[in-house]
């Protein structure tokens, strides 16, 4: 059998402006990006350019995603936008769905990351922002067809015509939004709340296909003697609630930063979420793999679950014109969970649901911004963004009951330019992010198909992965007040 039908079967005013720009980012495209990362996707161009590590001090609006304790720390009022103007990447498999058969994605797209305004309530040291926030984007299409001749039915002289295919449609996304709130303690301490409603999809089709045709006469390969396919179509629709508390201790030189985030809230009311598997397998000359199960469900109520994390920070002054950023976040572990909400006693792993497990993950951010002069900033960053899918628990080799092809970790390398003005700022940088795993299995195998594999060839680890990505980082910030 496929290592999918193992899986599947056998384990059966400025608010009217302000909302002008919700709306906008409401209408954004989608974007290329990875399935099982936390920091493929930072917050604002600023924050984006220098790796996320601004828990210490929150440069701008984005603090109130970063850290709202440095909320309080504000002293104007503001409204900023922020996008990924442009955005590139592609993926390649090499070897993923056969010997010598790759499978590639690829997109460009634009996308907004932050649309946010913040209050500064005047003669207080506080301040609230609301936000809108394009938290995740990921979308991964790719496919592949193999005809070839090989005798693969023992009831059937001579070669046959074989024909495999797999199409594989992953797209995710996730929205933020929310409320931020900020208060100063004192000359040096700073805390923080922020609360948003997470509004989360994917959409994933996935479908593999085999036929096989025997010689009717001469050289025609006409008679259908054998087929097996598997079909999935998931579409799942999750409303959460998520809260943030932040704390952060500033001085001239140096600055500390810590925030909180509870795991994600389900709000099952509003999720909405539909999933159909089919698998079929036709083949005369083993009779008992000759099977057909079909499953179509609307109407479920779908989970979907975030860690717990810890973001520490560290800001400090190297010299005068230079400021050094640290950043350290800790994810927990998310033990395993059904995707769809259950009604009844079902077995652990069942054909009707879907799982998924979060291991747990250490990133690391490092960053740099140095002063040219009065009103110019150069900006450089590196952080790791390590892949969390659990492996262990669910083995991508025979256990993977959640949608996914993106199993390596990535590494981001940003540099920009910060303007700094009296009344505004303004933020333009690129990044460059990759990522490699030479050990994975094969995504599928259409080049070696046996009958007691439904006409499918059992994957082998011999698959190299390649991710490469451009983004390029535009931002601004605008003060109705003097700074």
């Amino acid at each position: 059998m496929t290592t999918r039908y193992n899986i599947y079967y056998l384990s059966a005013k400025r608010c009217q402006k302000f909302l002008i720009l919700i709306l906008f980012i409401n209408l954004s495209n989608y974007l290329q990006g990875q399935e099982f990362h936390y920091w493929n996707n930072q917050v604002g161009a600023q924050s984006s350019i220098l790796g996320g590590a601004v828990t210490a001090s929150g440069n701008d609006n984005t603090a109130v995603y970063y850290n709202p304790g440095t909320l309080g720390f504000k002293e104007s009022t503001s409204l900023s936008f922020s996008s990924d103007t442009y955005y590139l990447s592609w993926i390649n498999i090499e070897n993923g769905s056969g010997q010598n058969r790759d499978l590639r994605s690829s997109e460009f797209n634009i996308y907004p990351q932050i649309i946010s305004f913040n209050q500064k309530i005047p003669n207080l040291p506080i301040s609230v922002t609301l936000a809108v926030i394009n938290r995740k984007s990921s979308l991964i299409k790719t496919n592949d067809r193999n005809e070839m001749k090989i005798d693969i039915l023992n009831d059937h002289p001579g070669d046959e015509l074989y024909i495999g295919s797999i199409d594989y449609y992953s797209r995710l996304r996730e929205n933020w939004i929310g409320l931020g709130y900020g208060r100063k303690l004192g000359r040096y301490f700073g805390i923080g709340i922020s609360s948003f409603v997470s509004i989360w999809s994917i959409e994933y089709r996935y479908s593999q296909n085999a036929d096989v045709y025997s010689q009717s006469s001469g050289t025609n390969f006409t008679n259908l003697a054998a087929s097996s396919s598997i079909i999935e179509y998931l579409d799942l629709r999750n409303v959460g609630l998520m809260f943030l508390a932040g704390f952060s201790y500033q001085r001239e030189k140096y600055k500390l930063g810590v925030n909180i985030t509870l795991p994600r809230l389900n709000v099952g009311i509003l999720s909405n979420s539909s999933l159909r598997r089919s698998v079929s397998h036709y083949i005369p000359e083993v009779d008992t793999n000759s099977i057909k199960i079909s499953n179509w469900n609307e109407n479920l109520v779908s989970v979907y679950k975030t860690p717990f994390s810890i973001d520490i920070g560290l800001e400090s002054d190297l010299s005068p014109s230079t400021i050094l950023y640290l950043k350290a976040s800790w994810f927990s572990k998310v033990n395993t969970y059904a995707m769809i909400r259950k009604e009844s006693d079902e077995t652990e792993h069942d054909f009707n649901n879907i799982y998924m497990a979060n291991e747990q993950v250490v990133n690391f951010a490092l960053a740099i911004k140095s002063r040219i002069n009065e009103n110019i900033h150069l900006l450089s960053s590196i952080r790791t963004d390590f892949n969390y899918f659990n492996r262990e628990i669910l083995p991508i080799t025979n256990s993977n009951y959640f949608y996914g092809i993106t199993y390596w970790d990535i590494y981001h390398v940003t540099g920009g330019v910060l303007w700094d003005f009296e009344k505004f700022n303004l933020n333009a940088g690129a990044g460059y992010s990759f990522g490699r795993d030479g050990s994975m299995p094969q995504v599928i195998n259409l080049t070696d198909p046996t009958v007691e594999n439904q006409l499918f060839g059992i994957p082998q680890n011999s698959s190299t992965a390649k991710y490469n990505q451009i983004s390029v980082y535009l931002g601004f910030t605008y003060y109705f007040k003097q700074k």
